[in-house]
């Protein structure tokens, strides 16, 4: 009987270690694919497509593996030119890397979400500009981590009236 006590414990522990990654992002569906990387950067995958957010209005699907193979050393290689120690000032701690993603049905090549230190990237996004787009979500979560430093009305200027 103790046995079988000490054996549901066990299974009990692993069940809420495999949750965590659920619990702390709010995004189902996830399962880490690497985790010691020298800038403390946690890359997840989605085991299944997911649906997150206001009325579920952001989705992404499950990659295969080869894109995911073919692509993870591009992302790698790109965040790994910031060091830890920015990573944490600008609150990133993982990446989530999953395929057709969409807000508000509008495809879309990266979502940052401050709150969650977390950063989804589309790996189908157009190849053309994909390394630009991770420069360019990073950058979405500097803006939003210090927002005092940017001047809107001076930011805004910079375009053209049109845009």
């Amino acid at each position: 009987m103790r046995i079988l006590f000490i054996l549901l414990l066990i299974f009990q522990f692993n069940l809420l270690k495999a949750d965590e990654i659920n619990y702390l992002l709010k995004i189902p569906n996830l399962k880490t694919f690497s985790l010691n990387n020298k800038n403390g950067l946690k890359y997840l995958t989605a085991k299944k497509n997911f649906k997150i957010g206001v009325q579920s209005n952001i989705s992404c699907n499950k990659l295969g593996e080869k894109n995911l193979e073919n692509k993870f050393s591009l992302i790698k290689r790109n965040l790994d030119i910031y060091d830890y120690e920015f990573l944490k000032k600008i609150n990133l701690r993982f990446i989530v890397l999953c395929q057709n993603l969409y807000i508000s049905k509008i495809n879309t090549a990266g979502i940052p979400d401050l709150n969650k230190r977390t950063l989804i990237l589309d790996l189908k996004f157009n190849e053309k500009y994909f390394e630009r787009v991770i420069h360019h979500e990073v950058f979405h979560l500097i803006h939003d981590s210090f927002p005092e430093i940017f001047n809107e009305e001076a930011w805004s200027n910079l375009n053209k009236k049109r845009f």
